[in-house]
């Protein structure tokens, strides 16, 4: 993502990755948070960060109801970003190949996450 959008990302994308069991709504997670660049330094949305996952979820908690097993998806979404710039990555992500779909943000950090599920048989 940040070798296709280069103005919006620092020189050193280096970010805080993360793996870890929990016992709430994600069975367990990868994770990755990454630093954006914007425009407007005073902008609310100025501490802006990427956050990529694989997350291992009930599917239920999730909306899909035909998956059995955990739902293995992989995940990005933007914290701390405005309403548009999250209906921006939306609409891109909805109009491309890929099988994305959104869901609600279960941490509250961001306004939904952006998804691609995979199914375990």
């Amino acid at each position: 993502m940040s070798a296709a959008h280069p103005d919006r990302f620092p020189d050193d994308v280096s970010g805080g990755f993360k793996a870890r069991w929990n016992s709430g709504t994600i069975l367990t997670n990868a994770r990755g948070n990454y630093e954006m660049r914007v425009v407007n330094a005073g902008d609310p949305s100025a501490n802006m960060k990427l956050n990529v996952s694989v997350r291992w979820v009930d599917p239920l908690d999730w909306t899909e109801d035909d998956v059995d097993g955990a739902l293995c998806a992989a995940c990005y979404k933007i914290n701390n970003g405005s309403r548009d710039d999250h209906r921006a990555v939306v609409e891109v992500s909805e109009n491309s190949d890929l099988d994305v779909r959104v869901t609600d943000d279960q941490f509250n950090t961001a306004l939904g996450i952006l998804y691609s599920r995979r199914r375990r048989y």
